[in-house]
């Protein structure tokens, strides 16, 4: 999975080269959403070299069981979207593979050389589509909320798989919140790092987010 862990490697000194994400879509998902709030149970499940699971499980606001339900966040009598962006994997494994012949597929797929920029991206993204959307707030978790993301996603016609070896795609959801966030509707608030984030729009303004 994209999430292994990178065995052997010393990350300090390989050469990351540019992950390169694209755009997939924004999705109106407005009561085709899948939610199960035991996806939030999927966070323990174990995976190479995590036999418990998450280690964030428990120790993040946004993670469960802290996170909210997203019932209890957004309003879902209200139109609701997802953020898509994507990513290639195979080129990825590729690129890694060519220039550390001696690299397994599990090493050139490890994430930290990937998932930091995809994850830039996706937040841009919803931080347009909170643009489109003034009053909107934004998760780029929203598994932690009882979201099935890929049964939700395949609804929305995107081919996400689990496991994936070929494209990536990370996903994000924004809705119009139950209580008042306290920014204005200029602004997008993530919930993702229970922190506060300044963001400069393509206006030069500020942009405030609860992150």
């Amino acid at each position: 999975m994209p999430g292994d862990a990178c065995p052997g490697l010393n990350t300090d000194v390989v050469e990351k080269p540019p992950a390169i994400p694209y755009v997939v879509g924004i999705y109106d998902v407005t009561g085709q959403l899948v939610i199960d709030v035991r996806a939030r149970q999927w966070c323990r499940m174990p995976y190479p070299d995590h036999p418990n699971g998450c280690p964030n499980y428990g120790q993040r606001p946004t993670c469960p069981p802290e996170a909210p339900l997203l019932m209890d966040w957004i309003d879902l009598a209200q139109n609701h979207w997802l953020a898509v962006v994507g990513f290639d994997l195979r080129q990825q494994v590729n690129v890694m593979r060519a220039k550390h012949p001696t690299w397994t597929v599990r090493q050139a797929r490890c994430l930290l050389y990937w998932q930091p920029s995809v994850n830039r991206h996706l937040r841009l993204l919803a931080q347009d589509a909170c643009r489109m959307h003034p009053g909107t707030v934004a998760t780029l978790c929203p598994e932690a909320m009882g979201v099935q993301v890929i049964r939700s996603a395949r609804r929305a016609g995107v081919p996400i798989k689990p496991r994936p070896t070929e494209a990536v795609y990370k996903v994000a959801l924004l809705g119009y919140p139950i209580a008042p966030t306290g920014v204005s509707d200029e602004a997008c608030t993530f919930f993702q790092k229970g922190e506060t984030d300044v963001h400069k729009s393509s206006d030069g303004r500020n942009r405030k987010a609860a992150v």
